[in-house]
């Protein structure tokens, strides 16, 4: 896969981390889809991201016409498997613990398509041990 073959992003977790993750995709022109364990914080991601847009209005660093088409490219979904099942790039910001993350990874590797990216927010895992919890250890990553 070429990075020019992605096309859509799955960002699993919508709160600190992943909604900033996500907002970059989107406001590059991606189909982000977020999901998260907390239904409030995918009623509130798109809210969320509206505010940070704003204040990057206010520094000079977006413009005004940004922010509509930024929260179209976004969508939620309560579901982990319907989230991943046609992303191209899956990045997971979950909970910094390895057990945790396993279990999203292998869940992950179901779901998605085979050429899918996945990709760990981790600060402190090393990708191998989230690799091994999938059938495809050549297509994950950490990107923190």
């Amino acid at each position: 896969m070429q990075a020019s073959d992605i096309k859509g992003v799955a960002v699993i977790g919508a709160r600190t981390m992943g909604h900033g993750i996500g907002q970059e995709f989107a406001m590059a022109g991606y189909d982000v889809v977020f999901h998260d364990e907390s239904h409030e914080s995918l009623r509130t991601v798109k809210e969320r991201i509206s505010r940070n847009l704003g204040e990057l209005i206010e520094w000079g660093l977006a413009e005004e016409g940004q922010v509509e088409p930024t929260l179209d490219w976004i969508r939620t979904a309560s579901d982990l498997e319907e989230a991943g099942a046609k992303a191209d790039l899956v990045i997971e910001t979950v909970f910094e613990n390895l057990e945790v993350k396993q279990e999203v990874s292998r869940r992950l590797d179901a779901a998605c398509p085979q050429h899918t990216i996945v990709a760990s927010n981790t600060s402190s895992l090393m990708p191998s041990m989230l690799a091994a919890a999938t059938s495809r250890p050549d297509q994950v990553l950490v990107s923190h």
